[in-house]
């Protein structure tokens, strides 16, 4: 029984199920976030923009406080012992993280593992798998209404968001785990069963057109042909009144049966064939690992006969093949007149297209003045046929050709795998990415996850004595985790398992993963390496596609649109034309990034010409060092948290282009960008990245006092030295707030001295007062108080302000 309940109205219980009560709405709302966010840690400011937007700094960071100490006293209030499950909050001075061992008291962890697991269930269905029904039936269970239900907090509009967000995606959840509910006790004959689990999916979407059907057919097949076609009137209006749209014509199809007194087959029903389907597809001689998803995905997909042009798009080596080939030997009985596997990557031009196809399905052009199309056209128009076009990326050309087909031919069905989508409104779209992969060897399936067990199997087949070891674990999937899942990379990585243990592999891929090859001869030639298969969808790029690609190599952790225009004079056709062909990935919104693999062979391209390469460098050090620069009056607002999140996704091309600025020596674009950078890392608490950052600045320009004399100090010097007098200061700051008091009075010293030789009261006064600080903190204020009077003074005549506090 989970104690801690989250779906529904938040509720807290004792170990004797009694209620306990929590004293607001908000403290319930910030357990319910840290707990069912407990994968990472949060920072104080985060959660102070989520919970406490309109409160003064001060008063939010005590209602934080206040309310963490309350949280603490809950594992005592529910009689949890601690030495079982930690400490329920993980808290430092920067960050707050629920212990993760606590998630296994709540429903809200218990029901997305239920669900979890019968996602990772070897089964071709988990609508028609018993063992995944009983977990279901466990999961609907737990849930008892809307996630936090009546929890909202008004004043919260990030929470609110963060809510929303929420109880859609556990809704979607639940809508699902019900169809294959209702799916299952249809197939079994349970109709009162079906009947009530699509009912509850209509109460949770009234615009479920599948809950529907279903209950169409349960109501017909129970001999109440006037409350099936009710229900159908009853869905034709709503579907009208809330989108303006008719029923899909499945829906009409049902209707008409019950009109006419035919008794509906399930929707999934398929006859048996006559005889041996026809097809010309090979045995598998490795076993089909993961893609379950996109495999059911797809099977539905296929047997909706609204959707005739499907395609899996993705980069070479990710599986689109082996995935097609799968789902197609899924499909021999749907298909009368047969499944065919059309291989196309060595068809020259879109005219060869036709003949590739009647080749493969073993027919013949005869003697004609029509074209090959249009003899194509006529051997296969009354055929009802799947066709598997493999490798299609070379024929964009053949788009109208594959538009024409399926005008001409109403019951074939084309699966297209591609590098790049065709761009056709009737294209069903399916982009395929890495297996999965688990985020630490420490999750308790992390052997299970797909891209574990297909290294593992691949390395079984080589060395009979490999086998996945907790010891080797780790290893494995921090291979897996390097190659972000990568079908083709992690089976060229087990191909060393023979001269290699995992560690070595893993120094070898850290080393780079251009390394990655096979000489197995019944691979692929053009699978045989990774950059034989980046090779491949080079040739396919533009010139103008190619020179950008590679000048966004140049970005760490993704990319927006107007970075990649600033950096890379990149357009969002550009951006466009290469997500199509599977070298860019949406990372979010007007976010881009690239799979690991496509991001290495680019940065070598762009690394094989210095001169561009240079120019890129500095274009992006300019553009990142410049947000840093625009940001730090916020940073130093009310709108930190703002301005501080619009930094996160971009701190590490910021840290790069600090560090380009440095080697080339910028320190008008260093002492602009310098309070942007320190006032960031002073929020997130990232004191050992600024000291770093600062210290490799001031190596670079720091001139001995000696030197400075007034008439040897050229303007670029003095320069040099007030920014080095800001690093400096800077660095006081950060050794002060990681309690390093002795040292930041050696840098106190040290920058006192530059600043005076340089004749520089602003700068003088604010490390001084810095000193002020610091006598306060150490419990001598007369002394911080009269050098506060003294600076307050200075600054007067000086006429510069200072900061209040």
């Amino acid at each position: 029984m989970p104690l801690i309940r989250f779906l529904g109205p938040g509720l807290l219980l004792d170990r004797d199920g009694n209620p306990v009560t929590v004293r607001s709405r908000k403290l319930l709302a910030l357990l319910a976030y840290l707990m069912t966010e407990q994968q990472v840690a949060h920072s104080r400011s985060q959660l102070l923009a989520l919970f406490w937007p309109d409160a003064t700094t001060a008063d939010a960071q005590n209602n934080l406080r206040v309310s963490l100490n309350r949280l603490r006293k809950i594992p005592q209030e529910i009689a949890v012992d601690e030495s079982e499950y930690g400490e329920l909050l993980l808290v430092d001075r920067f960050t707050v993280q629920a212990q993760p061992a606590w998630a296994e008291l709540t429903d809200f962890n218990q029901f997305n593992q239920l669900l979890e697991s019968t996602r990772r269930h070897d089964h071709v269905s988990r609508g028609q798998c018993a063992e995944c029904q009983a977990r279901l039936q466990q999961a609907v269970q737990l849930y008892q209404g809307e996630f936090l239900a009546g929890l909202g907090l008004a004043e919260c509009t990030d929470y609110e968001e963060w809510l929303f967000m929420q109880r859609e995606r556990l809704r979607v959840l639940l809508l699902e785990a019900y169809q294959d509910l209702g799916d299952y006790a249809e197939s079994t004959g349970d109709l009162t069963a079906a009947r009530g689990f699509s009912q509850r999916q209509l109460e949770l979407d009234s615009l479920r057109e599948p809950a529907y059907r279903q209950q169409m057919r349960i109501l017909a097949a129970q001999g109440d042909r006037s409350g099936a076609l009710l229900l159908f009137e009853r869905c034709r209006t709503v579907l009208s009144d809330e989108l303006g749209l008719d029923p899909e014509p499945e829906t009409l199809a049902l209707h008409m049966q019950i009109l006419n007194a035919e008794m509906p087959a399930r929707a999934d029903a398929t006859d048996a064939p006559v005889s041996a389907p026809r097809h010309n597809l090979s045995q598998p001689l490795t076993p089909f690992i993961g893609r379950e998803e996109e495999v059911e995905a797809l099977q539905e997909r296929l047997a909706n006969p609204t959707y005739r042009l499907l395609s899996i798009v993705g980069p070479g080596g990710i599986g689109k093949s082996r995935l097609a080939q799968q789902v197609a030997a899924q499909q021999l009985n749907s298909f009368r007149d047969g499944v065919y596997f059309v291989a196309l990557a060595q068809t020259p031009t879109a005219e060869s297209i036709p003949l590739a196809i009647v080749e493969t399905m073993q027919l013949a052009f005869g003697a004609s003045d029509k074209s090959p199309a249009e003899q194509m056209f006529e051997m296969i128009g009354r055929k009802q046929i799947l066709l598997v076009l493999d490798n299609f990326e070379h024929l964009m050309d053949g788009v109208d050709l594959l538009m024409q087909l399926l005008q001409k031919a109403p019951e074939v069905v084309l699966l297209i795998t591609s590098r790049e989508r065709l761009n056709l409104q009737a294209e069903d779209l399916f982009e395929l990415h890495g297996l999965a992969v688990p985020a630490s060897h420490t999750e308790p399936t992390a052997a299970h996850f797909a891209a574990i067990r297909l290294f593992t199997d691949r390395a079984h087949r080589l060395d009979k004595h490999f086998k996945l070891t907790s010891a080797q674990l780790p290893q494995v999937v921090q291979i897996c985790q390097l190659v972000e899942g990568f079908p083709l990379a992690i089976e060229l990585a087990a191909t060393w398992i023979r001269d290699l243990d995992c560690a070595d592999i893993v120094a070898e891929l850290v080393d780079g993963l251009a390394r990655l090859e096979t000489t197995a001869r019944d691979v692929d030639p053009q699978h045989r390496s990774l950059r034989s298969v980046f090779n491949a969808s080079w040739k396919l790029l533009s010139l103008q596609e190619r020179t950008v690609l590679a000048r966004l190599a140049i970005f760490r952790g993704g990319f927006t649109l107007d970075a990649a225009h600033a950096v890379a004079q990149a357009t969002p056709a550009l951006l466009s034309g290469l997500r199509n062909k599977s070298l860019l990935r949406h990372a979010g919104a007007r976010r881009y990034d690239m799979h690991a693999l496509v991001h290495q062979f680019a940065a070598e391209v762009l690394a094989n010409d210095a001169a561009e390469a240079t120019l890129v460098r500095d274009a992006h050090s300019q553009y990142f060092l410049t947000l840093l620069a625009e940001q730090a009056v916020a940073l130093d607002t009310r709108a930190a948290g703002a301005a501080s999140a619009l930094i996160q996704p971009e701190w590490e091309n910021a840290v790069m282009a600090w560090q380009q600025a440095v080697a080339q020596r910028e320190a008008p674009r260093l002492q602009n960008a310098l309070d942007g950078l320190y006032r960031f890392c002073d929020l997130r608490g990232l004191y050992g990245e600024a000291q770093t950052l600062l210290e490799s600045a001031l190596v670079c320009f720091e001139t001995p006092l000696t030197a400075l004399t007034d008439a040897s100090m050229a303007m670029d010097v003095r320069a040099q030295s007030l920014l080095c007098c800001r690093l400096l200061t800077a660095l006081i700051s950060t050794a002060e707030c990681r309690g390093e008091f002795e040292r930041s009075q050696k840098l106190a010293q040290k920058a006192l001295a530059l600043a005076t030789v340089l004749d520089s009261k602003e700068d003088i006064i604010k490390i001084s007062l810095g000193q002020a600080k610091a006598f306060e903190l150490d419990d001598r204020y007369s002394q911080g108080l009269a050098l506060a009077e003294k600076l307050l003074a200075m600054a007067e005549a000086e006429g510069l302000e200072l900061q209040a506090g």
